[in-house]
């Protein structure tokens, strides 16, 4: 039985799918299986784990498209190590993050998981860094942001999800903030500063799609209205700014950004992004990027 079991949830993603299985396999820590969950894909993705010859490689396979989570939940129920870490098929992780991850929470064993820094590249460039703040998360402040970051900076303990429930398969969007919230609710998760996974961002992400978006955002508002604090509604608002900004609405952008600020008067950047909305797609655009540059430059993310 291997320490941990690394799923990758994947569909369609032939092309990007060698890069990200090459990471895993590129592990120092080589104690791992790692499980593709093939989501009904009608491209090569099949051919493509066939043509590797590891016997630490396993490949499971949807009759129908069920949806990331549900390849995730697939996954896990299929996991025979004692930690289950994510992978999203067109991402990777770095050579030291099993050994780094795995040694974290074999040091804090009641821990639900530990989550990493994380680099985001957009058409080769790095865009931005999703920094884990080091030690425990409170569940006041998951309740106000998802610090955590997405699935792929995340390791989790396998029997947690006896205690916390699998992945919720009916959201569209804010998955990794569901299931985050359930986590530290009963348990505490560790933060990693390191960068250790590096996040690819693409048009057909579920963010491109303003609908899907939308749907999982009040979804989740319903299923956790109740636990987020002000700044967590206001967040909320926030990133319906930007998706509204990804479809060049930048009025309503703008609209979300002023509610956004009203809710919790805290953020200045909430005002920052309302006033560069109001200018326009041009304006907004460059501030956004000189945003992501400066946090670039200060992690010096190389």
């Amino acid at each position: 039985m291997p320490k941990v079991s690394v799923v990758i949830p994947a569909y369609n993603r032939a092309d990007m799918l060698p890069r990200t299985i090459d990471s895993v396999l590129s592990q120092s820590h080589d104690d791992f299986e790692c499980i593709i969950v093939d989501d009904a894909s009608t491209d090569d993705t099949e051919a493509v784990v066939s043509s590797y010859d590891d016997i630490r490689l396993r490949y499971l396979q949807h009759d129908e498209n069920r949806g990331a989570n549900a390849a995730r939940n697939t996954g896990i129920r299929a996991a025979t190590g004692t930690y289950v870490s994510f992978l999203d098929s067109d991402d990777e992780f770095h050579p030291e993050n099993l050994a780094l991850t795995t040694a974290a929470l074999e040091k804090q064993p009641n821990y639900a998981g530990v989550f990493t820094s994380v680099r985001v590249i957009h058409d080769g460039h790095i865009e931005n860094v999703l920094v884990a703040r080091p030690g425990t998360v409170s569940f006041e402040r998951i309740c106000s942001e998802n610090v955590i970051g997405g699935f792929t900076c995340a390791m989790f303990r396998t029997d947690i999800f006896d205690e916390i429930g699998y992945l919720d398969e009916s959201l569209s969007s804010y998955q990794d903030w569901d299931l985050f919230i359930r986590a530290v609710e009963s348990h505490e998760m560790l933060g990693i500063n390191e960068v250790l996974a590096t996040h690819h961002l693409h048009g057909d992400r579920i963010s491109s799609n303003k609908s899907s978006k939308f749907d999982g955002q009040d979804r989740f508002l319903e299923k956790h209205g109740d636990k987020l604090t002000r700044a967590g509604r206001a967040n909320l608002q926030y990133a319906r700014g930007f998706v509204y900004a990804d479809h060049d609405e930048y009025e309503n952008a703008a609209h979300s950004f002023k509610t956004a600020f009203k809710q919790y008067p805290y953020d200045l950047w909430y005002l920052y992004h309302y006033f560069t909305a109001r200018c326009g797609g041009y304006v907004f655009s460059n501030a956004l990027s000189l945003k992501k540059w400066v946090k670039a430059t200060v992690y010096d993310l190389k």
